[in-house]
């Protein structure tokens, strides 16, 4: 585009410049045709000068259509970044708990198991105590 742009001003340049020198070189009294010739020749500046501005709009409107576009792209990867990143710590929080509860409910029936176990040694001990004490009557 700016290549197209740059050729363009460089046409219209070098036609501008071409009307000068003729302008320039046509000091001798200019007849009918040459006035009919530059007046073409300026219309057709005129023209070319049109066009020109008209690409130059059209072009920066696709430029920032396309900035805009990148713009709501990066928006939309960041906001997806951000959810499955979310979505992760989520995952992860679910996990952790998940193994904490498991972990509570081997310690809290091992904790029970044991309790259970002493209390048996402890009732046994009685026992043995009792049944010793029987026996040295």
């Amino acid at each position: 585009m700016m290549e197209m742009r740059q050729a363009l001003l460089k046409g219209f340049a070098v036609l501008l410049f071409a009307n000068l020198i003729a302008l320039i070189a046509g000091c001798e009294e200019a007849n009918q045709s040459d006035v009919k010739k530059h007046r073409l020749i300026a219309a057709e500046n005129k023209q070319l000068q049109a066009q020109l501005q008209a690409e130059t709009q059209r072009r920066d409107k696709e430029i920032q259509k396309l900035k805009d576009q990148l713009a709501q792209s990066e928006k939309e990867r960041q906001d997806y970044q951000l959810k499955t990143e979310k979505e992760r710590q989520d995952c992860e929080q679910v996990v952790e708990n998940a193994i904490k509860e498991r972990i509570e409910g081997v310690l809290s029936a091992a904790m029970d198991e044991a309790s259970k176990v002493n209390e048996e040694n402890e009732r046994l001990k009685a026992e043995i105590k009792q049944l010793k004490s029987k026996k040295s009557q």
